[in-house]
């Protein structure tokens, strides 16, 4: 049965974190700009009625979101839900990030409890970006994408499709959002065991991978291509096979990219960024607990 139906009523709040670094370096610029890119979501996924397919309709709610950006060194886009609203006139992303809580939009999953459509995408992206700077736009639509969305259900990643045991190896393919573009990856998962926490034993897997091979027709095409020049994607998670979801888990993602602009001129960028996600808590969706 599938992960989402055994959880119909409930609802799944989830913690992420990303720590982002960027580094470009252009003919133009004597030093890399270098731009740090913190942020944080609260979000709940609720699971509501089954589709024919074993999956099921699921909504997600955003409950908060912090961001803080630096670029050079100085202070671009920041945003705290507990800061004072009658600051919000000198924070011109601020008023997007408010409208942004409490945002909804509709997952329709699989089986296997991985996103397979996001509805209400264009009428989210329309609501945060109305009557905003060209900045805040381009930052919402980068923020905003069915790429993204995935990339918030930790609850699933790196999950084998049939049952495995202590030392087996298998392959999962997904691809990464850069801005509106993306990044096509092959992890290699591998079962390293059991860890008990809180008197609960969890299932420890850990992934490595990076590009597809060049070698034939790549199995996940970026769309557009992008001229990288190496990628690597780490991490491990814990899953807790009582509940059928991965409760905790990091990724690191590393890359570099090489944009040639004209003859001789050549942008690289290389690319950081760490990704925590935890399951905090299960509630009935009517907030009962």
């Amino acid at each position: 049965m599938s992960t989402r139906r055994r959880f119909a009523g409930k609802k799944l709040v989830v913690h992420n974190e990303t720590a982002l670094e960027l580094e470009v370096t252009n003919a133009a610029t004597p030093q890399p700009v270098k731009t740090e890119d913190n942020s944080a979501y609260d979000l709940a996924f609720t699971v509501g009625k089954a589709r024919e397919n074993g999956g099921a309709e699921v909504e997600l709610e955003v409950l908060g979101v912090r961001q803080d950006k630096k670029i050079g060194g100085k202070q671009a886009v920041s945003f705290d839900p507990k800061s004072d609203p009658k600051m919000d006139r000198t924070n011109p992303s601020a008023a997007m990030f408010r409208k942004f809580i409490g945002a909804k939009l509709k997952l329709l999953t699989a089986a296997d409890g991985k996103i397979e459509k996001v509805d209400g995408l264009p009428n989210l992206v329309s609501k945060l970006t109305a009557g905003t700077l060209p900045a805040v736009q381009l930052m919402v639509r980068t923020m905003v994408t069915e790429n993204s969305i995935r990339e918030w259900d930790t609850l699933h990643i790196a999950l084998p499709d049939k049952p495995v045991k202590v030392g087996d190896v298998w392959e999962t393919k997904r691809d990464v959002p850069y801005g509106m573009m993306k990044i096509p990856l092959i992890t290699t998962n591998t079962f390293k065991g059991w860890e008990e926490r809180e008197k609960v034993k969890l299932a420890k897997i850990e992934f490595a991978g990076g590009l597809p091979s060049r070698e034939g027709a790549p199995a996940a095409p970026a769309a557009p291509a992008l001229p990288i020049e190496s990628a690597a994607f780490t991490g491990k998670a814990l899953y807790n096979p009582a509940l059928g979801l991965v409760v905790d888990n990091e990724a690191t993602q590393q890359f570099t990219l090489n944009l040639v602009l004209a003859p001789g001129k050549t942008n690289t960028t290389k690319f950081k960024v760490k990704i925590t996600g935890k399951l905090a808590e299960i509630v009935d969706a009517a907030g009962d607990g």
